[in-house]
C-alpha cells in the first residue's frame, strides 16, 4: 500500500465504516484523523499481514463523544510505531486495542487530553516476542474509566510508561504480566488532586521482574490497591512511594516465590494517618534488605514512648 490520507472534516456523525489491510506486502504510512463537532460512530481498523506495518496517526479532535471502535493487529511481521490520541471535550467511549503478532511490537503511544470523563477500554499484548516501549497517559479534569492492559507473553515486555495527570478520580483498572520472561522496567504514577480508585497489579511469571516504580503524588486519600509476585524467580528492587496529605488506605503487597526477592523501597511522605496495609513473604530462599519509611506528623500510637 503507498502512503495515504483519510480524514473527516464534518458537523454531522460520521457513519460506521470498516478499514482492513489483508496485505503480504508492508503497508505504508497513513494518517486516518477526525475534526468534528458530531458524534463518530463505530469503526474497525484492522491489519492482517505478513509483512511490517507502517507508522501511522490515528487522531480524534472533536467536541462530540467518540463511538466504540477496534483497533487490531494480526501479523507474523513486527508492527512500525504509531499514534492514537483522543483531544476532546466529550465523552470517549469504549474501544480495543490489540496485538497478536508472533514479531516484536514497536514503540507507539496512547494518549488522552479531555475534560470529558474516559470510557472503559481494552489494551492487550498476545505475542511470543518482545514488546517494544510504549506510552499510555491521561490528561484530563474528568474521571477516567476502569480499563485493563495485560500482557500474555513468551519474550521479555520492554520499558513503558503509565501516568495520570488529572483533577478528577481514576476509576478501577487492572495490569497484569503473564509470561515466561523477564519484565522490563516500567513507571505508573498519579498526579492527582483527587482519589484514586482501586487497582490491582499482578505478576504471574517464571522469569524474574525487573525494576519498576509505582508513586502517588495526590492531595486526597488513596484508595486500595493489590500489589502481588506469583514468581519462582527473583523479584528486582523496586519503588513504592506515597506523597500525600490525606490517609493512605488499605492496600496488600505480596511475594509468594521460591527464589530470593531484591531489595525494595517502601515510603510514606505524609502529614496524614496511614492505613492499614500487609507486607507478606511466603518463599523458602532469603529476602534481601529492604526500607519501609514514614515522614509523617500523624500516627496512631500503641506504646508509651517512654517505653522505647
Amino acid at each position: 500500500t503507498k502512503p495515504f490520507n483519510l480524514s473527516f472534516l464534518t458537523n454531522k456523525p460520521t457513519k460506521p465504516f470498516n478499514l482492513s489491510f489483508l496485505t503480504n506486502k508492508p503497508t505504508k504510512p497513513f494518517n486516518l484523523s477526525f475534526l468534528t463537532d458530531k458524534p463518530t460512530k463505530p469503526f474497525n481498523l484492522s491489519f492482517l499481514t505478513d509483512k511490517p506495518t507502517k507508522p501511522f496517526n490515528l487522531s480524534f479532535l472533536t467536541n462530540k463523544p467518540t463511538k466504540p471502535f477496534n483497533l487490531s493487529f494480526l501479523t507474523d511481521k513486527p508492527t512500525k510505531p504509531f499514534n492514537l490520541s483522543f483531544l476532546t471535550n466529550k465523552p470517549t467511549k469504549p474501544f480495543n486495542l490489540s496485538f497478536l503478532t508472533d514479531k516484536p511490537t514497536k514503540p507507539f503511544n496512547l494518549s488522552f487530553l479531555t475534560n470529558k470523563p474516559t470510557k472503559p477500554f481494552n489494551l492487550s499484548f498476545l505475542t511470543n516476542k518482545p514488546t517494544k516501549p510504549f506510552n499510555l497517559s491521561f490528561l484530563t479534569d474528568k474521571p477516567t474509566k476502569p480499563f485493563n492492559l495485560s500482557f500474555l507473553t513468551d519474550k521479555p515486555t520492554k520499558p513503558f510508561n503509565l501516568s495520570f495527570l488529572t483533577n478528577k478520580t481514576t476509576k478501577p483498572f487492572n495490569l497484569s504480566f503473564l509470561t515466561d520472561k523477564p519484565t522490563k522496567p516500567f513507571n505508573l504514577s498519579f498526579l492527582t488532586n483527587k482519589l484514586t480508585k482501586p487497582f490491582n497489579l499482578s505478576f504471574l511469571t517464571d522469569k524474574p521482574t525487573k525494576p519498576f516504580n509505582l508513586s502517588f503524588l495526590t492531595d486526597k486519600p488513596t484508595k486500595p490497591f493489590n500489589l502481588s509476585f506469583l514468581t519462582d524467580k527473583p523479584t528486582k528492587p523496586f519503588n513504592l512511594s506515597f506523597l500525600t496529605n490525606k490517609p493512605t488506605k488499605p492496600f496488600n503487597l505480596s511475594f509468594l516465590t521460591n527464589k530470593p526477592t531484591k531489595p525494595f523501597n517502601l515510603s510514606f511522605l505524609t502529614d496524614k494517618p496511614t492505613k492499614p496495609f500487609n507486607l507478606s513473604f511466603l518463599t523458602d530462599k532469603p529476602t534481601k534488605p529492604f526500607n519501609l519509611s514514614f515522614l509523617t506528623n500523624k500516627y496512631k500510637s500503641y506504646y508509651k514512648p517512654e517505653l522505647l
